[in-house]
């Protein structure tokens, strides 16, 4: 007998990227100020995403793990990071 295959409900789906409000929320700041840190440079930029601008959950974690460094400082960071790792 075959069973239907199961149907993931939406909620259960971790999203890879976020937007604006989402990333400033994961932050635990508004929207705005959010903005201002991405505008000034003090914060990871968001990728073109067709008309959306998203942010990496994964850098977003990265980044205010590695204490929030300003956006040179995260580059360095993440360069290094990526000599690094194993080739698969």
């Amino acid at each position: 007998m075959n069973t239907p295959p199961k149907i993931v409900s939406p909620q259960f789906i971790q999203p890879l990227a976020v937007g604006a409000a989402d990333a400033a929320r994961m932050m635990g700041i508004c929207r705005a100020s959010w903005l201002c840190l991405v505008n000034s440079g003090a914060a990871p930029a968001g990728l073109r995403l067709g008309r959306r601008v998203v942010w990496q959950v994964a850098e977003l974690d990265g980044w205010l793990s590695a204490g929030a460094p300003g956006l040179d400082q995260w580059e360095r960071l993440k360069r290094t990071d990526r000599r690094r790792m194993p080739l698969a």
